[in-house]
């Protein structure tokens, strides 16, 4: 029987169910831009939901706490090597952005063997946010869609380009929040 409790779960599983559909799409049908783009819209989305249903209903458990972080590396990670494959995507920004999350993988598994617990911190929320809202943006110009756009001062600001800017502002934000989580960690180790 379907309770508010298993809502958010759910929506977890079908951010885990949406890996292996995105990555058939990257590496058997590269050319289905529009698919790979709804694909991660929706996982998207799935992601903002899961974390505030659960927190607004009470309804966290050890599962969703253990699937929803994989889910949005796996994700993430796809989209961004999709992006770097079959685009122009910046690869300084998808570079500081896998190595952090493969860093931060390795620096939380070292913790726990030391029952040291290392919460998300706000500026983790403030990548993810962006990153999210970045490859979205990145997705939906490759797939064809028209958006809006404004030029200031000569420049165009489409849904490429404001995406591009904002992976770099995620991996700008990704680089601090390593710092911020590494200092955290010796922190604890010291204590």
């Amino acid at each position: 029987m379907l309770s508010k409790q298993n809502i958010p779960n759910l929506l977890t599983f079908a951010r885990v169910a949406a890996v292996p559909a995105a990555l058939l799409i990257a590496t058997a049908m590269p050319g289905q831009r529009a698919a790979m783009f709804w694909i991660f819209l929706a996982a998207a989305i799935t992601d903002f939901f899961d974390g505030y249903l659960a927190r607004k209903w009470n309804a966290t458990s050890a599962t969703g706490a253990l699937l929803d972080p994989v889910a949005d590396k796996l994700l993430v990670a796809v989209a961004l090597l999709y992006l770097l494959e079959y685009t122009m995507a910046p690869i300084g920004a998808v570079g500081i952005i896998l190595c952090r999350e493969l860093y931060i993988a390795g620096l939380r598994e070292f913790l726990a063997k030391r029952q040291i617990d290392l919460p998300v911190s706000r500026g983790g929320k403030w990548k993810t946010a962006l990153q999210l809202g970045a490859i979205t943006l990145m997705l939906a110009a490759v797939s064809g869609y028209a958006l809006p756009y404004v030029t200031i001062s000569g420049l165009r600001f489409d849904a490429w380009n404001v995406g591009v800017i904002l992976l770099w502002l995620s991996a700008l934000l990704a680089l601090s929040s390593a710092f911020s989580y590494t200092r955290q960690s010796i922190r604890s180790l010291r204590a």
